[in-house]
């Protein structure tokens, strides 16, 4: 994908955000986009109760963005 669809595929998404608000979103108030490449990584493990961990890292440099912990609830 080239840069424009990669923002193009995020502004879709991201309307999906304002309807968690009551004041919704308009996009055209956020001007400034900024396009950073990162990697995903996941942790899975073979116990389907365990969930997964989620690691989200830069492409270029390896620094964090962001990670969590998300727990498997519907497995049976």
């Amino acid at each position: 994908m080239t840069d424009e669809m990669f923002i193009a595929r995020a502004r879709e998404e991201a309307i999906r955000f304002g309807r968690l608000s009551r004041k919704g979103l308009d996009l055209s108030t956020f001007p400034k986009v900024r396009l950073r490449r990162a990697v995903v990584v996941y942790f899975e493990s073979e116990d389907e109760e365990a969930g997964r961990v989620e690691v989200y890292l830069d492409g270029e440099t390896g620094t964090f963005i962001r990670g969590g912990y998300r727990p498997c609830f519907d497995a049976t």
